[in-house]
């Protein structure tokens, strides 16, 4: 545990303040009831308070079915200076008046929303807390490196399928893009790893640096099923569905490998459509 943290299950002073700023890029993973992971960008989530997280009912089709299934949830955000904070808790659902319905309803960025209203606040308990994941640069930046120099060769190596669509490539292949992978976790709560480096290689396949969350990395189990999720600064985001496929060497260099079975639109207009 850091030391900044006022415990497992409840946010930090800085965790908390992380989570209430507006312009963060933040991220909700859920489960359906199939046992597939779901990760999507969600600006609007918020803490409520140091044991609860809320956020907007704005176009989450796919979200709403799995939290109604499954309750299970793991949010997470990234602040400027590259510090990621992850919490997992359990829906408690939806509400459409009270503090919490208020409260998002005060929001600015929600108030003159150009596609729809506030259905209803949706609301989260807590359960843990875990440590602020620091992203350091030069680690980040040899990642980086990484994955762009192996990114055709790899790929090529791998012998994926057809090649990923035009926008979504360009979309992960952006460095200052924030993505995210969501995994089931051994609790049977999502996981959520803070992966910048995830790249895009030949084929639809997706490689990533190991130098940053290694221990995280290293719960992965070979096949299992995962997600990614990318958002830019357009604001524009996808998300990919598919499985892990371990960690491999390419010229001595380790890098983790995710075999792409689902690309889907994750924001507006058409939020959750698929594109294959």
């Amino acid at each position: 545990m850091l030391s900044d943290q006022v415990g497992e299950d409840r946010l930090s002073p800085e965790a908390e303040a992380s989570f209430a700023r507006p312009m963060l890029p933040k991220f909700l993973a859920t489960v359906s009831s199939e046992g597939t992971p779901n990760i999507v960008p969600i600006i609007s989530i918020e803490a409520a308070d140091p044991k609860t997280i809320i956020f907007a009912e704005l176009m989450i089709w796919k979200t709403r079915k799995n939290l109604e299934e499954n309750p299970k949830v793991a949010a997470a955000v990234m602040t400027r200076d590259l510090k990621a904070w992850v919490v997992k808790g359990d829906f408690e659902g939806f509400q459409k008046k009270g503090k919490y319905y208020d409260k998002l309803s005060c929001n600015e960025l929600l108030r003159y929303n150009a596609y729809t209203g506030i259905r209803s606040a949706a609301v989260i308990r807590i359960k843990e807390v875990l440590p602020a994941v620091p992203l350091p640069k030069l680690k980040l930046l040899g990642d980086l490196i990484k994955t762009r120099i192996l990114s055709p060769r790899a790929g090529s190596q791998l012998q994926g399928k057809r090649e990923m669509p035009v926008p979504v490539s360009e979309k992960f292949r952006r460095l200052m893009g924030v993505k995210f992978l969501a995994y089931i976790d051994t609790d049977g709560y999502p996981g959520i790893i803070p992966l910048l480096s995830l790249f895009p290689a030949d084929g639809r396949k997706l490689i990533f640096g190991t130098s940053i969350s290694s221990e995280a990395i290293g719960r992965l189990k070979f096949s299992e099923k995962v997600a990614a999720s990318v958002i830019t600064s357009d604001p524009v985001a996808y998300q990919v569905k598919g499985s892990f496929q371990g960690i491999k060497r390419y010229w001595g260099i380790k890098v983790g490998v995710i075999d792409i079975d689902e690309l889907y639109s994750a924001s507006p207009p058409l939020p959750g459509e698929r594109i294959i």
